[in-house]
């Protein structure tokens, strides 16, 4: 393993404060860094799970990791394990954004739906679903 192509990082667990530090090999897919994290975490192995680069004392940022943007996690920099944007979209977005009723599965979807609106990987995301369909 080259080591330029590792950064050492730390890793927030789902719904929790509590962080571990993990070496980010950057040579490995996404799916492949979600898989051990969440590994290493104690979660099961599931495509509900994605990362988020998120905000720390020389960083203000909050943004979904992509392939793409694997490459550019660098030392030091947080990871936090979240639901994925496939998993947002499919069972808490989409269901429920047409619906008619004011049902709290409607409300969750706008709030989701309020949280990503700035998220470049979730624009993008969006953006190749809708052409998909």
């Amino acid at each position: 393993m080259a080591l330029l192509n590792v950064a050492k990082i730390s890793v927030e667990k789902h719904e929790s404060k509590e962080q571990f530090l993990y070496d980010l090999d950057k040579n490995k897919s996404l799916c492949e860094v979600v898989k051990d994290v969440c590994k290493k975490s104690g979660l099961p192995e599931s495509p509900v799970y994605g990362l988020k680069l998120i905000q720390t004392k020389d960083s203000d940022v909050n943004m979904y990791i992509s392939d793409n943007s694997l490459k550019d996690v660098k030392h030091m920099d947080c990871l936090k394990i979240v639901f994925s944007i496939d998993y947002l979209l499919e069972k808490r977005i989409l269901p429920y954004i047409t619906s008619d009723d004011d049902s709290m599965e409607r409300d969750i979807c706008f709030e989701d739906l309020r949280k990503l609106a700035t998220d470049q990987v979730f624009i993008e995301k969006l953006d190749s679903f809708a052409c998909s369909t």
